[in-house]
């Protein structure tokens, strides 16, 4: 499944200046504003009404969700300029997979669709950074959901070949092939302006920063699979 003939389209080279003092400055305010709002709606939870709950079971995930994306975009901003660190730390396998799975289960974009880990995916130690790529997979798994129809499942695995681990994500459907061509292109998105950096994200973070490959392929015969092939040790990058 992790054939290296599969790999999908570099993404392009775009020069970007060094973060400004405003661009930090949001980023840091806007943790630290959402930092008092996260300690607010878990105070409301811990005193709710019974019947209250479920609405802020909702209102939390969203606002994980948002914190969530301000940290993505922080990364993302210090990683096409060279200021990100790898910091790589001993991970398992399956235990990232099923933090992931665990994640998204009560998602919104998980609703009327089932997140399926494959029970073959093995499960083998290897050295990576564990929030660079959480960040990469997670995108990858809403990208699926989204493309996913009510009803539908979406299924992660892992498989090892040699000295590498091959995480993967497969939804079904097949992406045209005008879509193929640009899904790793910075700005390019079927969702709409503002909305094409998750697989570009994917590629740089897993490519410059994890020592790793993104690829894909997207066919009638076995759906559409993205996959982020990674060394079973890595040594500090950035």
């Amino acid at each position: 499944m992790c054939s290296p003939r599969d790999k999908g389209q570099a993404p392009r080279n775009l020069p970007r200046e060094a973060p400004s003092a405003l661009e930090g400055s949001l980023f840091h305010d806007s943790l630290n504003t959402t930092g008092g709002l996260g300690g607010l709606l878990e105070a409301l939870a811990s005193q709710a009404l019974e019947d209250l709950r479920p609405d802020l079971e909702i209102a939390q995930t969203g606002f994980r969700d948002m914190v969530d994306q301000i940290h993505a975009q922080r990364d993302l901003s210090r990683a096409e300029t060279n200021e990100l660190i790898a910091v790589p730390t001993r991970l398992s396998s399956l235990q990232v997979l099923r933090r992931i799975v665990e994640q998204y289960r009560k998602h919104p974009l998980a609703a009327e669709r089932e997140i399926v880990l494959d029970p073959l995916a093995v499960d083998h130690e290897f050295t990576s950074d564990r929030t660079l790529l959480g960040r990469a997979l997670n995108n990858l798994l809403k990208n699926a959901l989204e493309a996913c129809p009510a009803g539908g499942a979406v299924r992660l695995g892992c498989e090892k070949t040699g000295e590498t681990l091959c995480f993967w994500v497969r939804n079904p459907g097949v992406m045209p092939r005008t879509v193929q061509l640009q899904v790793f292109n910075r700005s390019f998105s079927t969702k709409g302006e503002g909305r094409g950096l998750s697989t570009y994200a994917v590629k740089l973070l897993t490519e410059r920063y994890l020592a790793g490959s993104v690829s894909f392929t997207s066919r009638p015969e076995d759906e559409t699979i993205f996959r982020v092939t990674l060394p079973i040790t890595l040594a500090s990058v950035g």
